[in-house]
Order: structure tokens, then sequence, then C-alpha cells
């Protein structure tokens, strides 16, 4: 589906547009969900049918014409070099092509004031000046007089042939016709540009009449080569998803526990991707220019960078001599990836953000499964869903912020490290490891997380592996781990010539957050090492307990749901609840008791320590998330638990709640 094909219709190819990438994720979701083993191969027949269909598809994307506007930006009002990008026509000799000559306002494509040279102010595409010149070519059969209207704020012209219109009508003879227009939008205005012109189709290079008239019997075939390949990819997921659906049905009055287990993939994907379509419509054929200096306008250039110049991010540096990464760069590689493959908008992101929290959401919940049991995890799973809506959809998954992809990577790397201490297998201490490498990309605190996880793998297994196989599968977390993050420090060296793991920046800001006074000599003898701010924060203790203790624990309250303590006067009554439901859980439950617990109280952990050595408040309170993925499931476990009397009356054969049922 991701083939080239009939330009003028959806999934014709890569980027994938907003309906295609929900389309995708819809089928991709199904797949998997109908599946609880993989399922056959699909059947010869029908996969030499798609790939003729396929085949087809490309012949008809070899065929049939673009239409619209070849168009020219300029990040100027004076038409002068150079000439602005896209990421949608990158091999492209101009910037675009326009399907019709129609913008108002943010409906101008001038996605470029995100590239990193515009790092400064918000509303571009009002305050900046940019000028457009299209051209377009039509073919007319037979003299005739057209009507035409034109309407600009700022200055507009068409020129025909290289003769500039200024009536309300135009002539064309018979033959092939060059449009012109030219619009400048000067600063501090909102551009408009529309253009009436009767006929059609237009197209951004010279064709041939029979082209031109093979264009809509190209479009219909394009159309039945989507049914076609609908009906064969349905043809195979829908006999699995209708008998995952009738042993719902079947299981649902003996054992609802595991009926609502079956359902919580769709329940979450559902919610949270319906959200994701709502919040980001606004976006789609809009532009939304990010205010310069802050994270998410960063991620945003430093993507673009990637998709325009390729995956070394020189942001205008020489190899050799340019800077390692300041920012955490996991989010700009993916931000990029998801331009690549749904487009230059902004909606994609957005929208692919709630795809994120919807997988973080299921991948916690399994490991809940596995350390409180089914039916807590159930109900930690609902109050987990209403406490995303009111403190994570609302705020955070609406924006470009590192959290949005480090959360379903930090709770891939607890599932799997959790799954490796009940069962011992080489796949869960992979997954654990190369989750937790990528997580770390992500953001840098995540390197906490590993000795703890080594030893925490090592104390669980240690009696039924023996000493020497626990030693190396204790190696084996590190190797992995740190080969996923070779990449970054590669080119990190590759560009800088410095030996920078993921990023720089990191130690000074522990010593800087955590300072007692603003007396700056403490910063006396820094190396910029990690060693070095351990031995200045140590100093800075000794020197004033009273105030470190103090500011330790204004940051560690924050992070455990007090949020109005620094700087805010909102209080947050659900999360002050979820953690205070966290601790009875910890003393109360049996499974936070068990082994398997580890993982996760290892997490939380070092993720607390890394908010307590760091300013937790930057942006809100978006940095305790993470926390509060895992502590709100611990939290609805225990309202679960409370409930259960009524539950069991409600459904006498209920197993009883506790951990490992």
């Amino acid at each position: 589906m991701l083939a080239p094909g009939h330009p003028q219709l959806p999934l014709a190819g890569v980027p994938a547009g907003q309906i295609g990438t929900v389309i995708l994720i819809l089928l991709v979701s199904l797949a998997l969900w109908s599946r609880s083993k993989p399922g056959p191969p699909l059947p010869w027949r029908r996969a030499l049918v798609l790939g003729l269909l396929m085949a087809i598809k490309i012949g008809v994307w070899s065929l049939a014409p673009a239409t619209g506007w070849l168009a020219r930006y300029h990040a100027n009002g004076t038409f002068a070099p150079p000439l602005a990008r896209s990421l949608d026509f990158r091999s492209l000799d101009g910037t675009r092509i326009d399907r019709a000559l129609s913008f108002e306002e943010t409906e101008f494509p001038v996605h470029f004031f995100n590239d990193y040279a515009y790092n400064t102010g918000s509303f571009r595409e009002w305050s900046e000046p940019f000028s457009v010149e299209w051209t377009g070519h039509v073919l007319v059969a037979e003299a005739t007089s057209f009507p035409v209207r034109l309407e600009a704020r700022g200055t507009g012209e068409l020129r025909v042939d290289g003769a500039r219109q200024s009536g309300s009508a135009i002539e064309l003879s018979p033959g092939r016709h060059l449009l012109e227009v030219r619009y400048s939008k000067p600063e501090n205005t909102f551009g408009l540009l529309r253009l009436s012109l009767p006929f059609a189709p237009i197209t951004p290079a010279p064709v041939s009449e029979w082209q031109l008239m093979m264009l809509t019997p190209l479009a219909v075939l394009g159309w039945l080569l989507h049914v076609g390949a609908m009906a064969i990819v349905g043809s195979v997921i829908a006999p699995a998803v209708s008998a995952r659906v009738r042993s719902i049905r079947a299981s649902w009055a003996e054992s609802p526990v595991a009926a609502a287990h079956a359902l919580s993939g769709p329940l979450a994907l559902g919610v949270l991707l319906t959200q994701g379509l709502w919040k980001s419509r606004h976006l789609v054929d809009h532009v939304w220019t990010l205010s310069g200096g802050d994270d998410w306008a960063m991620y945003e250039m430093t993507a673009r960078d990637a998709v325009m110049n390729g995956l070394m991010i020189s942001q205008g540096g020489v190899i050799g001599r340019g800077q390692p990464f300041s920012l955490y760069p996991g989010y700009s590689y993916f931000v990029a990836l998801v331009h690549a493959v749904t487009g230059e908008s902004l909606a994609g992101v957005i929208l692919v953000n709630f795809l994120l929290l919807a997988v973080a959401t299921l991948l916690a919940y399994r490991a809940a499964r596995l350390i409180v049991g089914p039916v807590c995890a159930i109900g930690g799973l609902g109050w987990l869903l209403l406490i995303e809506q009111a403190d994570f959809v609302r705020y955070y998954t609406v924006t470009l912020l590192s959290e949005n992809l480090f959360l379903p990577l930090a709770a891939a790397s607890v599932l799997g490290f959790t799954r490796y201490v009940r069962s011992g297998t080489w796949n869960a201490l992979a997954l654990g490891a190369i989750a937790g490498g990528l997580a770390a990309i992500t953001r840098p605190s995540m390197m906490l997380f590993l000795p703890f996880a080594m030893m925490v793998a090592a104390g669980a297994r240690w009696r039924k592996n023996g000493i020497l196989q626990t030693a190396v599968r204790t190696v084996a977390i590190a190797a992995l781990w740190l080969a996923t993050l070779a990449p970054i420090a590669l080119r990190n060296y590759w560009m800088s010539g410095q030996a920078v793991l993921i990023t720089s920046g990191q130690a000074v800001s522990f010593v800087l957050y955590n300072m007692p006074t603003s007396d700056r000599s403490h910063f006396a003898g820094f190396d910029g090492s990690l060693f070095s701010a351990a031995r200045i924060l140590v100093r800075m203790f000794i020197a004033y307990p009273a105030e470190s203790l103090r500011n330790y624990g204004v940051k560690a309250g924050f992070s455990l749901g007090m949020v109005h303590w620094m700087g805010s006067g909102t209080v947050h009554p659900e999360l002050i609840v979820t953690s205070a439901l966290f601790f009875i859980g910890l003393a109360w439950l049996p499974g936070m008791r068990s082994a398997a617990a580890l993982p996760m109280l290892a997490f939380l952990f070092t993720h607390l320590a890394t908010m307590i050595l760091t300013m937790p408040s930057n942006y809100g309170y978006r940095m305790l998330l993470p926390m509060v993925l895992f502590t709100a499931l611990i939290a609805g476990a225990v309202i679960v638990r409370l409930a259960e009397p009524v539950l069991r009356r409600r459904w006498p054969g209920l197993a009883a709640i506790e951990a490992g049922s």
C-alpha cells in the first residue's frame, strides 16, 4: 500500500498522508490483535494477485501525469534565492506541487519556516515575508475566452505566455499555454491568494494530449486497484478477526477477565487514536510554526534536517568541525521517520504521538499483569486511561516532546526485564536491553537504569542459570544496550571529533539545578564530566546540608504529584491520589514484593533520582509522566483490591485477586 500510485488518490505512495497513515495503523493493529500466534502465510494465489495489483499500481503511477502548479517558494518577499525546500518533494526542481491556488493564513504550505535557520519567534507564517512563483501548463482545444479572478493580500499577478493579465478574462488560442502566478506576502501580514480559473487540468510540466485523456480512466483504475487490494487484505484479516470476536463473546460469561484482557488493545488504541485524529485535524493542510528556542521547535528542526540533508543532522555544520548532540537525538530521528512516512504536516506527528501513548499503555499494562495478576491489572489499565485524559493528552501528547517516545521505550524495557525475571528467556533479555538503549537515546537519564537492570536480572536468575550463565547474560545486557547507543556515539565523534556517548551538557545541569546558593564558585574544578559533577554535588551537600535537603525534598514531592510545590499554583489531586495509592500497593499487594516487581521498582527509583538531580518542573510536569505510567497501574490495582467483595458478589467464580493469579 506504500507503493507509488495515481498521484490524485489516497495511498499513492510515501508520504502516505493522514488518510493513508490511519488506514495502515488500523490494518496492522487488526492483524496483530486478531492473532495470538503467528498466522499462516498469505495463500499463494492471493499473494500473486496482490503482487500483480501492485505492479499495475506502479504502472498507473508511471503513466498518470501529476496535476497542479509547480511552486517555487522563497523565505523572503523579493523572490531572491535560495529556493525553499519541501520534505514531500525532495527531488523536485522546485519546492512543491500545489493542487490549487487557494490559500489563506495558515493554509500556505510554508513548512520551511520550521527549519533550523528560523529558530526564533513564533507565528512565522504571519511575521515573516515570503514569495512564491507558480507555473502551470494548460492544453486548449479551441480558441476560448476564460473568466479569471485573482485575489491577493500582498502583491499578486498572473501572466499568460509571459504577458501580464490585468482584466477579468483571458483569451487562449488552441494549443499549449504557460501560466505564471507570482505572489509576495509582506511581513506581519496573514497571507491570502485565490486564483479562480474555469479550466482543468493544469499540470506542472507539459504533457501530451493522450496523457490528459487518460487521466480520468487511470484514476478510475487506481480506485479499482485499491478496492481489489483491500478485498484481498480483508479476506486474510477478516476470518481471524471474526474468530477472535467469537472467542471473546464465548469466554465473557465464564472468564470476564480474559475477555477484558483481549479487549484491552482495541480499547486503548480506539480511545487514543480517535483523540489523535481529533487533536490533529486542524493541522491537516495547515502550517504550525513552532516557537523558536523551545524543545518542540528544536525536535522539528533537527528532524527536518535529517530528512532533507541526511542522518548526520549537521544543522549547517561541517563534518569534523561540528557539534555533538546537545538535545536528545532519539525523538528527532523518530520525528524524521514519521515525516518521511506521513508527510510534511505536523498532523502526522501528533497522530503518531497518540499511537505511541497507546503502545506505552499496553506495554506497561502487560508488565503489570506479570506483577499483580490479570484482575488487578485490568483495574490499573482503567485508572491509567483516566489519568492519561487528565494529565497526558491535554498538554503533552499534542506537543513535540521526547517523553512521547520515551514512554513506550521505557515500558518495553521494563516489560522485557520483567519477563526475563519470570521466564529467563533470551528474547525477553534482548527486549529489555535494546529498548533500554533506545530509551537512553531518547532521554539519557535512562542510563542510570542500566546497572540496576543488570543487578536485578543477575540476582533474580542466578540460582537457576548458574554463576557462569548469569555472568554471560549480565554482560549481554550491557553489550546489547551499548551497541544500541553506538550509532549516536559514532555520529558525535564523526561530526565533532569529541567522544560523547549521547549528548553533551548533561553533567553541568546536575550542578546548575542543585546549587544551594547562587554562588557560582562551586563550579571551580568542574571539567564537564559526570564524575566531576558528582564530586561537586557531594561538596555542596556537605557545605549546605539543610538547603540541599530542602531542595531535594521539594523536587521529590513535585515528582510524586505535588506539582504545585514548584512554581505552579494548580493542585493536581489525581496525581497525589495516584502516588498515595501506589505506596499503599507497594506495602499491600503481594506481587509488589515479588522478584517480578523489581524491574518496575528499579525504573521508578532511578527515574525519581534523575528528577531530583535535574529540574523536574521544566515545561510543566511532563518529566514525571514516565513514573505515572506505572504508578497509575498499581494505584488502579489497589482500587480493585478494595472493591474485591463487590466483585466476588458480581462474579462468584472470579479467581482470588492476588499476584500471579
